[in-house]
């Protein structure tokens, strides 16, 4: 159980992560265009 929700804690940041990063690239590609 406390496994279980730990995993899902470290699942979220890790795609918070991606999004932001994602988010990021998006924006300086656009600059650099």
């Amino acid at each position: 159980m406390y496994t279980g929700k730990f995993g899902v804690w470290t699942a979220t940041i890790m795609l918070m992560n991606t999004t932001q990063s994602f988010q990021y690239n998006r924006r300086g590609g656009a600059t650099l265009e």
